[in-house]
């Protein structure tokens, strides 16, 4: 049986990347093919501690390349596979992991779930490090959409693609809790702006300001705050335009937690700036949900617009009044959207479809590379 060792960000904190990592790490179709060995790289406690710089989390790290230095001495793995963090001091830390693999010319695997290379290597010294780091070894990334953001500094052909999945929920959960008096809107990220949030909530005003009363709308909007900042202007536009009757609150909500408003919700709506690869489509898309979200990273191949749901311009508000308004006043579209988007959760976005293809693309890079 073929020996991998998994360098993974797991949780917490809770987020995109540590999520499906955890997937992996509890995978059958992995475990019962391949030996494995997990080791853990995150530094972070929390959402909001991504991305900050502190004592104790540079003390960790030595104490992180120590452990990975003992286990490939003492062990004889067949591929290293690291899930890196975006661009900057995250990946800067992560690289640390698979210069030293190279160094012990392990076979490696850099599991990207991220975006932003291009931009980081605008500057010439950053390109030429990150085309060191990535240069002779495999490359799994999430959408084929999402390569031009890292042809710069890596050969297609070493590059494996493969999309995230999210385990079913149980059919139990799925049955549908809809008030047919409300149209029921669901947020559900965390709560910074570049997620969308607010953009959401001005384009529910300008809703309400046109219908009134005569459409029951109503935003929950589920996710963990990072920015106090962020959080007060936010709540002070509910208080300044009246909207508390309109809009929830709710924090950040997790696990099965969250199924009960993916029941209850009508559409759901991310209309982000930056995303690689947003797993919480996928779950609206299994919960029969019509989804909104914007031409950033590889949702335009998540979402088949005008089927599943609509693809819209980053921070254009007047789009996304508009499939919002055309999505209220037409209740079997949003059903035949949501029958649709299911259909395509099936077939392409599983957790167990996503576990296959990661056990598959591992063997290809030890059988072939």
């Amino acid at each position: 049986m073929k020996k991998v060792l998994f360098v993974l960000h797991l949780p917490p904190p809770i987020h995109g990347v540590s999520q499906v990592n955890t997937i992996i790490k509890n995978s059958k179709i992995i475990n019962n093919n391949l030996d494995c060995t997990y080791m853990n790289i995150a530094t972070a406690n929390d959402i909001s501690d991504l991305g900050t710089q502190r004592l104790g989390k540079y003390l960790h790290i030595i104490k992180l390349i120590f452990l990975f230095l003992k286990k490939i001495i003492f062990n004889k793995y067949d591929v290293i596979y690291i899930t890196p963090s975006i661009p900057g001091i995250g990946f800067y830390k992560d690289s640390i992991f698979v210069l030293i693999g190279k160094l012990f010319r392990k076979k490696i695997i850099c599991h990207l779930h991220v975006q932003g290379f291009k931009e980081a290597t605008k500057s010439s010294l950053k390109k030429k490090y990150y085309t060191f780091v990535l240069s002779n070894i495999s490359i799994v990334h999430l959408s084929e959409s999402l390569y031009k953001d890292i042809s710069d500094i890596v050969k297609k052909e070493k590059v494996y693609f493969v999309a995230n999945g999210v385990i079913p929920v149980e059919k139990s959960e799925l049955i549908s809790n809809k008030n047919i008096d409300r149209f029921e809107i669901l947020f559900l990220s965390n709560m910074i702006e570049f997620k969308g949030p607010y953009l959401l909530l001005e384009a529910i005003n300008d809703l309400i300001i046109k219908y009134g009363k005569s459409k029951n709308i109503h935003v929950n909007f589920i996710g963990k705050w990072q920015d106090d900042k962020f959080k007060e202007k936010f709540l002070l536009y509910i208080q300044k335009n009246n909207l508390d009757d309109y809009v929830s609150i709710l924090g950040g909500i997790y696990g099965n937690d969250k199924n009960k408003y993916f029941s209850e919700a009508q559409v759901f709506i991310l209309p982000t700036n930056f995303e690689a690869f947003p797993l919480v489509l996928l779950e609206a898309m299994e919960f029969s949900l019509p989804v909104i979200s914007t031409e950033e990273g590889a949702i335009p191949d998540i979402i088949d617009n005008g089927k599943t749901g609509f693809v819209i311009e980053k921070n254009n508000k007047e789009q996304l009044i508009k499939k919002i308004d055309t999505l209220l006043n037409n209740e079997n579209l949003c059903k035949e959207f949501g029958k649709l988007g299911r259909n395509k959760f099936i077939l392409n976005y599983t957790a167990d479809i996503m576990e296959k293809n990661i056990y598959e693309t591992i063997m290809k890079v030890i059988i072939n590379e």
